[in-house]
């Protein structure tokens, strides 16, 4: 009688034969070896080299740095002429307002004293009046005196040149202060150290008035005047007007005026 199968024998027959049916679609991967990479798969790109982080700059980025410097100085200096060109432009435009201003005002006061009506002046009191005689001498003894003081050295000059005028003085037609007359009187004595002035005895005129307490002389003078160190010398007659103030009680010289009549400049050597 023949043996009989054992049943794990035929289990495992069973099982064998189902897998072999089902074939390579059931089969699983394996995970010993890596997939093998498609066909189409884009290849890798080659990595970029990371960053460099030396302490040191490289050559160009040192060169590339100074450039942005140089660029702002550049910029810092036109910014700065520019500035120091629009404050002198603000200044000239200032002074220019400044002086339109002074313009105006000048033609403001000009236009009120035009407006204003003449003063009528005063008759002069007549020449036989004692006071009229009085004030006529001394106008004509503080003429002489003046004429022989602008005769001396400058230092004479200088000291005795304050007690002839006033505060105030009308020079050639310019109001001034005293101080700015005897800086006048300075700069005239410096061009001509040597001097000589002499008034005609016969040419003196004189014409006071009352009201004004005031007093005229006119006369002609004979002048020398010289400078050694530039070597020239000038020669001449002047006719010469001061006007005389007796309001503070001594007289004074408030006006003054010259009119060259001739002259002659000549030149020498020393």
């Amino acid at each position: 009688m023949p043996a009989r199968p054992r049943p794990l024998a035929a289990l495992i027959c069973l099982v064998s034969g189902a897998l072999l049916a089902a074939g390579p679609a059931r089969a699983q991967p394996s995970w010993v070896d890596p997939p093998a990479k498609p066909a189409s798969e884009p290849a890798a790109k080659p990595r970029e080299p990371a960053p460099s982080f030396s302490a040191e700059p490289r050559p160009a980025r040192r060169g590339a740095e100074r450039a942005p410097v140089s660029e702002r100085a550049e910029g810092r200096t036109t910014r700065s002429a520019d500035r120091r060109e629009a404050e002198s432009a603000a200044r000239a435009a200032a002074a220019r307002r400044a002086a339109q201003a002074e313009e105006r005002r000048a033609a403001r006061r000009a236009e009120r004293l035009a407006a204003r009506p003449p003063r009528r002046a005063p008759e002069p009191m007549p020449a036989s009046d004692d006071r009229m005689q009085d004030w006529a001498v001394a106008s004509q003894d503080l003429a002489r005196a003046y004429f022989a003081s602008f005769s001396e050295p400058n230092g004479v000059v200088l000291g005795t040149t304050p007690r002839f005028y006033g505060d105030r003085v009308v020079f050639h037609g310019r109001p001034m202060s005293l101080a700015a007359l005897l800086s006048e009187k300075r700069r005239f004595l410096a061009r001509w150290p040597e001097r000589r002035y002499r008034a005609r005895p016969d040419s003196i005129r004189t014409a006071c008035n009352a009201g004004l307490a005031t007093c005229q002389v006119d006369s002609t003078v004979d002048f020398m005047a010289a400078n050694p160190d530039r070597g020239v010398r000038s020669e001449g007659t002047v006719a010469v007007r001061l006007a005389l103030s007796f309001a503070g009680g001594r007289p004074v010289i408030v006006s003054e005026s010259s009119r060259v009549l001739s002259r002659d400049r000549v030149a020498h050597q020393d």
